[in-house]
């Protein structure tokens, strides 16, 4: 926690796709209900601002005048999680999903060239403005089919990674955490991303500047479904009750 004479500002966003809503904590509480609104207004409009990313976009500090932005940790809700089994009947083209803010550092061009290098494939695309970085124009360039999908509640969400998804890309060039890797961790889907994602097996994690790269390890993780999702089952899992006990650890001290 913050020392009491520093002026800080935490924020954390629910791990839901559906949320807009943003929790906010800061220390010491001696803000202006104008500077608040601020503060949700940019983080809603610049979604990662507020993790200690490398983002060029990160401008909470100057706006609200805070010293430092700080992380509270999100809890993953582990026993809320639906409960996870092998799904064995798996269709003969697999589905690889794709989801997101669309924003030029979430490198969704060259995961969907690397889906195009990786046909067939049934790619679903959970976007809430899939035309902001003309993906449709993407879609088109590569020749490559798709389903376009809104965001949707969390429960829907995670029960269409158990029930449909068999690899989940979030291949991006930075990251602030990443929740919807983790999710399908948690769904026993295997990811491919990169080094900006820090919890997954160093196999898992592709050069997003290679499409080539990045569609070698999702075919590497289809070989093997099994093994796969035993290995995003344990990862995911882990990972999520060290998340809820940050958060417990993080509450526990703010109220003491």
């Amino acid at each position: 926690m913050p020392p009491p004479s520093s002026s800080w500002l935490g924020l954390t966003h629910p791990s839901d796709c559906a949320g807009d809503a943003f929790q906010l904590r800061t220390w010491p509480q001696r803000w202006k209900s104008e500077q608040l609104k601020v503060a949700i207004d940019v983080t809603r409009r610049h979604v990662n601002v507020w993790l200690g990313t490398p983002d060029e976009r990160n401008i909470l500090g100057r706006v609200t005048g805070c010293d430092r932005i700080g992380w509270v940790p999100n809890p993953m809700g582990c026993a809320e999680l639906p409960a996870v089994t092998y799904r064995s009947n798996r269709n003969s083209v697999r589905t690889v999903a794709l989801a997101g803010r669309v924003d030029s550092v979430k490198n969704f061009a060259h995961q969907l060239a690397a889906c195009a290098l990786m046909r067939p494939v049934d790619v679903a695309l959970v976007f809430r403005d899939p035309h902001r970085l003309g993906i449709a124009s993407l879609l088109s360039a590569f020749n490559l089919p798709a389903r376009l999908m809104p965001f949707m509640p969390r429960h829907e969400w995670l029960a269409f990674l158990r029930d449909d998804v068999d690899l989940v890309m979030q291949v991006s060039h930075t990251e602030s955490f990443n929740y919807v890797g983790l999710e399908a961790l948690c769904m026993g889907v295997p990811v491919v991303g990169s080094t900006a994602l820090r919890y997954l097996p160093q196999q898992w994690q592709a050069d997003p500047d290679s499409p080539d790269d990045i569609a070698a390890i999702a075919r590497h993780l289809l070989q093997d479904p099994l093994s796969a999702h035993e290995h995003a089952l344990k990862t995911g899992n882990r990972y999520a009750a060290q998340m809820d006990q940050a958060y417990l650890d993080w509450l526990c001290s703010s109220l003491t």
